[in-house]
């Protein structure tokens, strides 16, 4: 027991030194880009960073203190009955921390932030290129936009850099998922490329390589599932019903958070596209909720047309190993259709609070700003319940106190417990 309890302390004291030399290295590169006249302080995100690193600290300093006062109440203590009652809300709140651990994201190197930051604001409306971008820390933000610049001259010049963005995440997404290897995601990006530039200087890129990307869409599915599920459920749409696709003026979908605790924001995403090649579209995008909030919020938008050749034939592939694939030429598989449909599409971002228990209904609606029909309409339903890990630690915390202050009267009354 007492070799568990000090490899706990060691783990402890390492990871808090972790995210207090984070958090000098932090300070000391605003500090150091504040002598040079540049205020990157000011940039949107360094205060969610900033406040994402001293919670965790704060974190590790509680870990610290509870593993090494566990240690020393074992060693001084050993097993009498009169500390039973401690050593088992201590040992319940060291499992708690040891799940909490499990959750959390540890980093090594300031680099590296990128995987600890979550945005605390977003456009609402996004399209590819700023939706990734919206997930990445501020200071890789600013080299997203280099990436940007070096991708745009490899890109060829009958396609638009936006298209071969949209086409690089969806097989990302391919890849990550494993429908797609490696070798078929760096085949497909070199045909978006001019003759003779290398792939790897794109895929082995110094801010934002393939592996640096992936990391970016598996945060979104963490902290956005979904929007994820929103494109899931276009690649099935064009592999099911690609009919339907082609025959419709637009292609509408919304999805919205299913379950949230008490308190906690949901986030409710509708995408959009114009199907049509003659006119762009206006659309006036609404959710109403009866008592989670604000009870409405509305966006228009103007979607811009189509500037593809829709595909030819009423199915196709995942995936072709050949062909070319720009804007003048029919799809030959779901990846470069897909990424076509996402250059063009917007997505809503709406997020409102949930303030009660129970089942609440969100009805989201789609409605043509010209006419005044409803083109998409749904309801939603979310569950929202009390979180109870916090009942848990407030629940824990409460009789530790209660412990704490009994257990000297007891002693002082010549009681044994």
């Amino acid at each position: 027991m007492t070799i568990l309890l000090c490899l706990l302390v060691i783990d402890s004291v390492l990871i808090l030194s972790n995210f207090l030399v984070m958090n000098y290295l932090f300070k000391k590169i605003l500090n150091r880009y504040q002598k040079q006249g540049l205020p990157y302080a000011s940039l949107i995100g360094v205060e969610a960073l900033n406040e994402t690193s001293v919670k965790e600290t704060q974190f590790a300093v509680l870990l610290t203190i509870l593993s090494t006062a566990s240690l020393s109440m074992y060693l001084l203590g050993g097993t009498s009955t009169e500390v039973i009652f401690i050593y088992l809300s201590m040992g319940s709140a060291l499992i708690a921390f040891g799940f909490s651990i499990i959750k959390r994201e540890h980093v090594l190197d300031p680099d590296e932030l990128l995987r600890l930051y979550v945005p605390d604001n977003w456009p609402t409306v996004l399209t590819t290129d700023i939706f990734l971008e919206t997930f990445i820390d501020p200071f890789n933000r600013l080299k997203f936009r280099e990436y940007l610049s070096d991708l745009s001259r490899y890109v060829r010049e009958d396609l638009d850099l936006e298209d071969a963005l949209s086409k690089i995440t969806v097989l990302l997404f391919q890849n990550i998922y494993g429908a797609l290897k490696i070798e078929d995601v760096r085949s497909e990006v070199s045909e978006l490329f001019k003759p003779g530039k290398d792939i790897m200087n794109i895929e082995q890129h110094p801010f934002f390589g393939f592996n640096r990307l992936k990391i970016i869409l598996n945060k979104t599915k963490k902290i956005v599932p979904e929007f994820s599920r929103l494109l899931d459920r276009l690649f099935v749409e064009i592999l099911d019903d690609l009919p339907g696709i082609k025959g419709s003026n637009y292609y509408i979908d919304a999805e919205v958070t299913p379950e949230r605790n008490k308190g906690q924001v949901v986030k409710c995403f509708v995408f959009l596209y114009n199907n049509d090649s003659t006119k762009t579209q206006t659309f006036s995008v609404s959710y109403a909720s009866g008592s989670t909030g604000p009870l409405t919020s509305e966006v228009t938008l103007t979607l811009p047309v189509r500037n593809f050749n829709l595909p030819a034939g009423d199915t196709l592939p995942i995936y072709t190993k050949s062909g070319p694939d720009s804007a003048n030429d029919h799809q030959q598989d779901i990846v470069g259709f897909m990424s076509h449909i996402l250059e063009d599409a917007r997505i809503i971002w709406f997020c409102f609070e949930v303030k009660e228990n129970g089942n609440k209904p969100i009805v989201v609606s789609v409605k043509d700003k010209e006419t005044g029909q409803l083109v998409y309409g749904r309801t939603f339903q979310v569950l929202v319940s009390n979180n109870f890990s916090d009942l848990y630690l407030k629940l824990l915390g409460g009789v530790s106190i209660f412990i704490g202050i009994i257990l000297p009267f007891l002693r002082l009354m010549g009681l044994h417990v």
